[in-house]
């Protein structure tokens, strides 16, 4: 799920900037942005299918929470050019499912369109059907991406019956649910990281990273996991919580403690930036 977001964002900057730089210099910047553009590529977020005992319910990772708008923009709304705006989630909107362990904004979706699809569409489709009002909130018009949100809560499977509502425009290629990213209740009584660790296990992409603290013990071995996360999306700031520690007696244990925590991917060792295989921690003395 890396950063799709950032990359329509960067996009649109880098053809806003070349738009600039062509009209100063008198060129036509439509006929120009036509040629230098066709080789852009969007991506779209990834499909999760959460199955149940009757039907396979499908949902969306969250992919920004975008859109470009020509309006006048919302003043609730997070302002990053005049084309580029978003909508930050209200606490009180945000809301966990047991059943499908997420956390999601109860009242908005991110709608993606086909490049080229007037706003007027979007507004005109988003009046249709019986969702009580629907309001854009956040827009990368230049993308076609849209941050929609809605005047009542809805629950879970109300929102999957609104998305597919919307899947069926012909204009429309992808709706999202705007999933928040949150870690679990912390299962350990240590609060913070400590010092001395002789290995680290580290896994997970994107928005989310997970690790593994590995530190000796008279009998064996003592480990901390903990989960990383941005602050919000997109940010570069990260904040890491404790989630679980516990001592075992080989490395073998570990490396499967490792595996549970999703951080088996690859281990560093202290004062040193290579990063190793599990094979080389195992051999180590």
């Amino acid at each position: 799920m890396k950063q799709h977001f950032l990359r329509k964002i960067a996009t649109a900057f880098m053809i806003l900037c070349l738009a600039t730089i062509i009209s100063s210099c008198g060129l036509n910047s439509e006929n120009y942005l036509s040629e230098t553009s066709t080789d852009t590529t969007i991506e779209h977020t990834e499909k999760i299918t959460l199955s149940d005992t009757t039907e396979s319910t499908t949902i969306f990772k969250n992919e920004p929470v975008i859109s470009t708008a020509k309006s006048p923009e919302p003043s609730e709304s997070t302002n990053i050019s005049s084309d580029i705006y978003f909508k930050e989630p209200e606490p009180e909107n945000i809301v966990y499912d047991e059943e499908h362990g997420l956390s999601y904004v109860k009242n908005q979706l991110l709608i993606s369109t086909s490049l080229g699809t007037e706003r007027s569409k979007v507004v005109e489709m988003l009046s249709t059907g019986d969702y009580g009002e629907v309001q854009i909130v956040g827009e990368i018009a230049m993308t076609g991406d849209y941050q929609v949100e809605f005047s009542e809560d809805h629950s879970l499977s109300e929102m999957q019956e609104i998305a597919d509502y919307y899947m069926a425009f012909p204009f429309v290629e992808n709706v999202t649910l705007n999933i928040i990213f949150e870690t679990a209740p912390a299962q350990s009584d240590i609060s913070e990281v400590e010092d001395g660790w002789i290995a680290k296990f580290n896994g997970g992409s994107g928005e989310i990273t997970y690790h593994t603290y590995v530190y000796k013990v008279e009998n064996g071995y003592r480990y901390i996991n903990t989960t990383s996360t941005t602050v919000s999306y997109g940010s570069p700031q990260w904040t890491e919580r404790v989630t679980d520690s516990g001592t075992v007696s080989t490395k073998e244990e570990i490396v499967q403690i490792a595996k549970d925590n999703g951080s088996e991917q690859y281990v560093l060792f202290p004062d040193d930036k290579e990063a190793y295989k599990i094979s080389d921690f195992l051999s180590m003395d």
